[in-house]
């Protein structure tokens, strides 16, 4: 394997280890010009490792998903099979440690390549210069935040340098703007791109991956400190400004709560704005989310994005719509951000064969998430939002686990809720904390 490292010849004093007056200092290896990266000051030993690859392969798209050999072959299936044999490979074809990705709860890391498998690598394309290995990444908004952005710190090594990603699936063949426009919006200005064959690198940075929902910790202090110099400027939180973003408007297909309009009205008659993440850009989501003395985030992806602004004085809520994750509350405690309040009223969940917790639509307490907000300062209001738990359990204990008739239930529900039914006919009573 041909590499140079970050940290020197092996047994010599790093390069890494010698300090900045204002932080400490990357270093590029030989042959390399002489270059300095600033970063922070920190307590932290030395930086994030990086090595520089010649001669590498990156393989993806259509290649990775003919090493997996799937034994199904419909288009449809094809495009959503997670390609995990992507990955890098050394010009002996070996795999690197710091080329293993974990991605939504999968790790993508190729495995070594015998001489008889070679014709399946065998390079698309070519790239030369100098390029960067970006990471994995997929059209969920959540986990581009929290498992695409770990490799960013390197783009300072060199900020010409294209940065390499590779798509989670087939049917992922072009990286979002909103996506390419957070990038931008923490100063990195180096061509993103989205490879689908196997591609030849003459020269790839391969950086350690500082940042992902599946570590411990999620974000690494020398993530957090990168964030620190990178984070725009954003308007200061404005005391008045009360926030509610909201899930309502993301679409059928997408996981929801029923009646999230009743809770959206209460919450406007007591000064709340109705936000709609997907509407605005990520400039002004951040804006909001930035200026916001309270915020309550509808369980989702935009609460990752809120993490990346946080100010210490700021009050958030999340009113959890899935059993609750290690992972989401990780997250938070990662970034050293304000810790949420999670809101787990959750009664029951509206499914479709085979869908998962994500796509699901909840039943919730709204009477009790009302009582919950109140008691923790965000509303003084003592309506009832809601019908009573118990009414709501009876009505769920009515429909059996594949219903065909929704029967009785305790409250009207609204168009949008009885669309989001029609399409899941599979109930599961959650199970009551003991």
């Amino acid at each position: 394997m041909i590499a140079e490292t970050a940290r020197g010849n092996r047994g010599s004093k790093t390069a890494g280890d010698r300090l900045h007056p204002k932080g400490l200092v990357l270093a590029f290896a030989r042959p390399w010009p002489r270059k300095q990266v600033l970063l922070p000051a920190s307590p932290l030993p030395h930086p994030p490792a990086h090595e520089v690859l010649k001669q590498a392969l990156l393989v993806a798209g259509a290649d990775a998903l003919a090493a997996s050999a799937p034994s199904r072959s419909d288009p449809a299936f094809l495009a959503r099979l997670p390609l995990v044999n992507s990955g890098l490979l050394t010009p002996d074809r070996m795999t690197h440690p710091l080329a293993r990705t974990l991605y939504r709860n999968r790790s993508f890391y190729l495995r070594p390549i015998s001489q008889h498998q070679e014709a399946t690598v065998e390079p698309q394309s070519r790239i030369g210069g100098t390029t960067i290995l970006g990471g994995v990444a997929s059209a969920h908004f959540g986990h581009l935040l929290t498992q695409s952005l770990g490799r960013m710190w390197a783009a300072a090594l060199a900020p010409e340098a294209p940065i390499l990603f590779l798509p989670e699936s087939v049917g992922f063949t072009a990286l979002p703007d909103y996506f390419i426009e957070l990038v931008r919006s923490f100063g990195i200005r180096n061509d993103l791109r989205l490879l689908h064959r196997t591609t030849h690198c003459d020269r790839l940075i391969l950086p350690q991956d500082i940042c992902n929902l599946m570590h411990r910790p999620a974000a690494s202090p020398w993530f957090r400190a990168w964030l620190e110099t990178r984070r725009p400027i954003l308007p200061g939180v404005d005391s008045s400004a009360l926030v509610y973003a909201s899930r309502s408007n993301l679409g059928l297909q997408n996981g929801q709560y029923l009646q999230e309009a009743a809770l959206e009205a209460a919450l406007s008659s007591n000064g709340y704005r109705i936000y709609h993440p997907q509407d605005h850009t990520i400039q002004h989501q951040m804006e909001t989310y930035a200026s916001a003395q309270r915020l309550i985030f509808a369980d989702g992806s935009a609460a990752h994005l809120w993490s990346f602004v946080a100010r210490p004085e700021q009050n958030v809520a999340i009113i959890l719509r899935r059993p609750r994750d290690r992972y989401f509350a990780r997250w938070f405690r990662g970034l050293d951000c304000p810790l949420p309040a999670f809101i787990d009223c959750g009664l029951a969940d509206f499914r479709r064969r085979g869908d998962g917790p994500a796509r699901s639509i909840t039943l919730l307490d709204l009477d009790a998430v009302w009582r919950e907000l109140r008691a923790l300062g965000y509303h003084r209001d003592h309506r009832q939002i809601g019908p009573p738990c118990a009414d709501l359990e009876a009505w769920i204990a009515t429909l059996s686990p594949r219903f065909a008739s929704l029967g009785s239930p305790p409250m009207a529900l609204d168009d949008l809720s009885l669309r989001l039914l029609a399409m899941r006919r599979h109930v599961a009573m959650r199970a009551r904390p003991s």
